[in-house]
Protein backbone atom coordinates (compact mmCIF):
# COMPACT_ATOMS: atom_id res chain seq x y z
CA UNK A 1 0.00 0.00 0.00
CA UNK A 2 2.78 2.40 0.86
CA UNK A 3 4.41 1.84 -2.54
CA UNK A 4 1.13 2.53 -4.38
CA UNK A 5 1.52 6.26 -3.84
CA UNK A 6 -1.29 8.79 -3.55
CA UNK A 7 -3.64 6.82 -5.85
CA UNK A 8 -3.60 3.77 -3.57
CA UNK A 9 -4.70 0.30 -4.61
CA UNK A 10 -8.09 -0.47 -6.08
CA UNK A 11 -10.03 -3.54 -5.02
CA UNK A 12 -9.11 -5.11 -8.38
CA UNK A 13 -5.41 -4.58 -7.72
CA UNK A 14 -5.71 -6.14 -4.27
CA UNK A 15 -7.48 -9.09 -5.91
CA UNK A 16 -4.65 -9.52 -8.42
CA UNK A 17 -2.02 -9.35 -5.68
CA UNK A 18 -3.75 -12.02 -3.60
CA UNK A 19 -5.67 -13.95 -6.26
CA UNK A 20 -4.42 -17.28 -4.97
CA UNK A 21 -6.18 -16.59 -1.67
CA UNK A 22 -9.93 -16.85 -1.15
CA UNK A 23 -12.30 -13.89 -0.84
CA UNK A 24 -12.60 -14.26 2.95
CA UNK A 25 -8.82 -13.98 3.32
CA UNK A 26 -8.67 -10.83 1.15
CA UNK A 27 -11.58 -9.27 3.03
CA UNK A 28 -10.00 -9.98 6.41
CA UNK A 29 -6.63 -8.70 5.21
CA UNK A 30 -7.98 -5.38 3.98
CA UNK A 31 -10.19 -4.93 7.06
CA UNK A 32 -7.25 -5.49 9.43
CA UNK A 33 -5.03 -3.23 7.35
CA UNK A 34 -7.56 -0.39 7.57
CA UNK A 35 -7.41 -0.61 11.36
CA UNK A 36 -3.73 0.41 11.31
CA UNK A 37 -2.78 4.09 11.63
CA UNK A 38 -2.58 5.83 8.27
CA UNK A 39 -4.46 3.22 6.25
CA UNK A 40 -7.99 3.77 4.95
CA UNK A 41 -10.53 2.44 2.47
CA UNK A 42 -12.49 5.08 0.55
CA UNK A 43 -15.32 4.83 -1.93
CA UNK A 44 -14.73 6.72 -5.20
CA UNK A 45 -17.13 7.11 -8.13
CA UNK A 46 -16.56 4.60 -10.90
CA UNK A 47 -18.21 3.60 -14.14
CA UNK A 48 -21.77 3.18 -12.91
CA UNK A 49 -20.83 2.14 -9.37
CA UNK A 50 -18.44 3.14 -6.63
CA UNK A 51 -15.02 1.54 -6.31
CA UNK A 52 -13.09 0.90 -3.12
CA UNK A 53 -9.58 2.32 -3.04
CA UNK A 54 -7.13 1.49 -0.26
CA UNK A 55 -4.84 4.36 0.71
CA UNK A 56 -1.92 5.03 3.00
CA UNK A 57 -1.30 8.48 4.43
CA UNK A 58 1.38 8.58 7.11
CA UNK A 59 0.00 9.94 10.38
CA UNK A 60 1.29 13.28 11.58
Amino acid sequence: MKAAGPNGFTGDEVYRLFKRRNAAYRSDLTARLCELPGFAAVQVPGDGRHRTVYLFAPPG
